[in-house]
Parts: C-alpha cells; structure tokens; sequence
C-alpha cells in the first residue's frame, strides 16, 4: 500500500482500465439517470415506465396524470403534498413516490387555481350537462326540473308554492307587461323593497307551462292576468285588486 507501481498510482491504474464506452458518455454529457432511461426505453412497457421515473425526478408512472400536469411537477417531496396533486388533477396519485421535489410558488398558484376548476357535484339531466352545485340550485329555484321530477319520480311541483311560502310578499310578473311595470313603480314609492318582491316568470322557458299550472292551482282558478301578489302565504288579487287594497290601507 502507498507503493509505487510501474502502472502508476491507484487512481492512475482505474483511469487505464475505465471501460471506453463509459468514458464516451461521460464526455458526451450523458448523466446516469438519463443513459438508465434510455437503455430502459427499448423494452416495452418497464422501458417507459424507467423514461417516465427518470423525468419525475425518481418517482414512479403516475396512471391518469396528464402531461402538462407532470412538467409542472418537477418538485413536491413528502406525501403531504399528495392531496394537493390529487385535487389539482382529479386523478388518484397514490402510486406517486416519495421523490418529487416541493412545488416553488408560482407552479403552487397554478396548481390551485387548476384544482378550483374541479367541483363536485357535477349534474347532468336528461342527458344534458346542467353545471354545478350553484348553478343547479338556481335553477331548481326557477322551477327548470319541476317536470322531470314529476315525470320520473312522481314529485308534484311545488316551486311557486315555496316561493309564496317562504316570503312574507311575493308577486309573480312577466317581461313586458305594463301592468307589472305599473305596480312595481307604485309599490317602490310606497317604499316596498320590490326588488326583493317581484318574481319575474318568462314564457320563453321551457319549464313555463309548468309553473303557470302551479299558479293556477295556488290561486284555484284558470284564467288570470299578471300581475299576481301573495302576502304571508295569501292570495291578494291581481292588480286591480291589490292597488285598491294599496290605496285602501291594506
């Protein structure tokens, strides 16, 4: 040991048996996990999976993530940070290792407002896609499934009912309607929060028959008019009747 040799020193002697092709690559700029990818990628399958584990910085294939998602991720260790990638994707992430590296600030914010898209539920009726929680509760609240309900579930519409129910004045109007513009303009100078109290109903929804039906059986009579008022649950008249009643003191 520590003794001269005609070969030189150890390190002298490795240098001369080092194999050629490894000092090609090295000199080419080839790094290990790089020269492991690509020998891996002539096998099928275990071949991809090694390309793909190698550009994840060690982790494994992650089945569903998308590849925008995976150049985003160059980061994140810990599975703490599983959950996130989880919601930002909206795929199942267990099988990620435990190698990536933390996500830096600005790929974080994207990866939130990614996860923001993804809500749940997600509603669809008759084949149609409806939107989301919010967006499916104003239109429950507009009357748009009283007919699927009834038809598919036996559900009696009750939309209009909870409206009068559930507000202590409610008057059901339509578009262009001189009368409801009328009442609304006088009731405001009485200082009615009319805004709060006019329900405006359209023809041009599909769901319109429906809620005229349910009008005609809250008022339990066919042929009216609008506009219609309702105060505490009562019926008042249309609007010959509730203006006299306005003028009256009611």
């Amino acid at each position: 040991p520590g003794r001269a040799t005609p070969g030189g020193s150890i390190a002298g002697r490795a240098a001369q048996h080092e194999r050629p092709g490894v000092r090609q690559r090295a000199v080419a700029g080839f790094r290990p996990g790089e020269a492991g990818a690509r020998r891996g990628g002539g096998q099928g399958e275990r071949g991809r999976k090694r390309a793909a584990s190698a550009k994840l910085g060690g982790a494994r294939e992650v089945p569903g993530l998308r590849g925008d998602l995976r150049q985003q991720l160059p980061a994140v260790r810990g599975a703490r940070e599983l959950p996130r990638i989880q919601g930002c994707t909206g795929v199942g992430v267990h099988e990620v290792g435990q190698e990536l590296q933390r996500v830096s600030g600005a790929q974080e914010a994207a990866l939130r407002a990614r996860r923001r898209d993804v809500h749940i539920p997600k509603v669809f009726a008759n084949g149609v896609y409806e939107g989301g929680f919010k967006e499916v509760l104003n239109k429950a609240d507009r009357g748009a499934y009283d007919e699927l309900f009834e038809r598919e579930f036996g559900v009696e519409p009750t939309t209009l009912q909870r409206a009068v129910d559930r507000r202590p004045m409610v008057i059901f109007s339509l578009p262009n309607c001189p009368q409801c513009d009328v009442l609304y303009e006088d009731l405001k100078k009485r200082g009615v929060p009319v805004q709060d109290v006019f329900e405006k109903l359209d023809k041009a929804w599909p769901q319109y028959q429906s809620l005229k039906a349910q009008l005609q059986r809250i008022m339990g009579k066919q042929q009216f008019s609008f506009p219609q008022t309702f105060v505490r649950g009562v019926y008042q008249g249309d609007y010959d009747e509730v203006i006299a009643k306005a003028d009256g003191g009611a």
